[in-house]
């Protein structure tokens, strides 16, 4: 079965919207810890300091982006995106001691910038995140089929074989910046392990590609030492087939109580904390190595991540990012949950996975293949179309049966439904009618949609309205 893609013409697209609507979430103790460096090749692992392996620069085009401020959020968690990007001082005057749940990692950061030198794009293309965990958990739901697992290999596998290195400014500060990534390993399944690790590994292909200068793996057992090597090694071949890489390194903490062992999130913001105080002061060479590498005073920002979340950047967007991070604005993504569609999985027999995916049929048939190059999704504020009692208010709906995490899955996996209904199915999936789904050139290529009911509305055109 091939794609079906939309084509985008901003009028009738709105009036076909407007049509649609009508139906409608460390302890302080010392920690010991063990480290791996994946250095078989250092000529893999070491940024470039100058500019004689990189191709000839083309240097993004300078380019209006609007941004959007927390004040055009009805809420705070509706610019929570799981990553962040901030200036190291930021970072480092930042007090994470008080995290109570994984998401405070960003919420502690928000809290510094007194919520409010905070931004998003209004056009979602310039920068986004998408969200890929949840969708392996359902499409990995028991039983488990051999050429479901096939296919979610392959998507991601060849994300990471296609994906190429921007050519970068001198003034971008992403080879500047140190990305850590906090993961834990909770599963015994091998083919869940190793879906695990593409999901990192396609993480870290996509800060490769914006050009971040390190990338930091945080775990708390050798399970997490296992998995990032395994990350690293489907990475090590693209990188270096470009001539330009990204040091890859990993950290393993020893003796975590129970509560490190659920926040590896604050055990990664502190131990980056302790290795830049220690750099300071002359001490512990090598915990600060592990951390910060052999040439630890280049880093002057820092990119927090889940190990999930593929970043898409538009290319012209980087200057206009840049100069905020500069200015000491914190930049959030918007985040994205990948929606498993029938069209992703066409080896498979539709019937067998009925309750996992999207059909190919009626409203869900069109998904509108975006590229920044000519396209835009532009941010439709305050307005939630999964609400359908009243669109102007977040549902809420973790307290809905059947929504066990995200708005996005309330309708799959259900015990209640009749899956091989046509109109059951549409009004078991009634919350994703009135949001158009979308892929992004440059990304996984997988269907998309808002994380917090917010939605974009595609666009044939490059730029949104400020």
């Amino acid at each position: 079965m091939g794609n079906t893609t939309g084509k985008i013409r901003s009028g009738p697209f709105l009036l076909f919207f407007l049509g649609v609507l009508s139906l409608y979430s460390l302890t302080n103790e010392k920690l010991s810890f063990r480290f791996c460096e994946y250095e078989k090749n250092t000529s893999l692992t070491q940024l470039p300091i100058d500019n004689e392996t990189r191709p000839s620069p083309k240097h993004p085009t300078q380019r209006t982006v609007h941004f959007l401020h927390p004040s055009d959020f009805g809420s705070y968690g509706e610019y929570y995106s799981g990553m962040w990007w901030q200036r190291l001082d930021s970072f480092l005057n930042t007090n994470y001691d008080d995290m109570g749940v994984p998401e405070d990692v960003a919420f502690q950061s928000y809290i510094y910038h007194h919520y409010r030198d905070i931004r998003l794009t209004q056009d979602w293309l310039d920068f986004m995140v998408e969200h890929w965990s949840q969708y392996v958990k359902r499409m990995m739901a028991f039983p488990v089929q051999h050429n479901v697992t096939q296919q979610l290999t392959s998507i991601l596998t060849q994300y990471i074989q296609r994906t190429e290195p921007y050519d970068l400014s001198p003034d971008a500060v992403a080879p500047a910046t140190l990305a850590v990534l906090p993961v834990r390993v909770t599963s015994g399944i091998a083919e869940e392990n190793d879906l695990l690790a593409l999901e990192l590994a396609a993480t870290l292909i996509s800060l490769w590609k914006v050009g971040m200068g390190r990338a930091i793996v945080v775990g708390i057992s050798e399970h997490e030492q296992v998995l990032a090597n395994q990350s690293f090694a489907l990475v090590r071949d693209q990188m270096a087939s470009f001539g330009r890489a990204m040091e890859l390194h990993s950290i393993e903490y020893d003796g975590v109580s129970l509560e490190g062992k659920r926040l590896v999130a604050k055990l990664a913001a502190l131990g980056l904390q302790t290795a830049f105080k220690q750099l300071d002061q002359q001490i512990e060479p090598d915990h600060v190595q592990a951390w910060l590498g052999s040439n630890p005073s280049r880093w002057k920002y820092v990119y927090f991540s889940e190990p999930d979340l593929v970043l898409n950047m538009r290319y012209d967007a980087i200057p206009a990012i840049s100069e905020l991070l500069r200015e000491g604005i914190l930049m959030a993504a918007h985040r994205t949950e990948a929606v498993p569609h029938e069209r992703d999985f066409p080896l498979v027999d539709p019937q067998t996975v009925v309750n996992r995916v999207l059909p190919k049929q009626g409203l869900f048939s069109v998904v509108h293949d975006l590229d920044p190059d000519d396209s835009a999704c532009c941010d439709h504020g305050r307005f939630y179309p999964a609400h359908r009692a009243n669109p102007l208010v977040l549902d809420e709906v973790r307290f809905n049966a059947g929504c066990r995490s995200s708005w996005v899955y309330c309708g799959f996996l259900r015990d209640d439904i009749d899956y091989h209904n046509p109109a059951t199915i549409m009004e078991t999936h009634y919350r994703l009618i009135g949001y158009p789904l979308f892929t992004i050139k440059g990304g996984t290529g997988v269907p998309l949609v808002g994380s917090h009911q917010r939605m974009c509305l595609p666009q044939k055109r490059d730029l949104c309205n400020g």
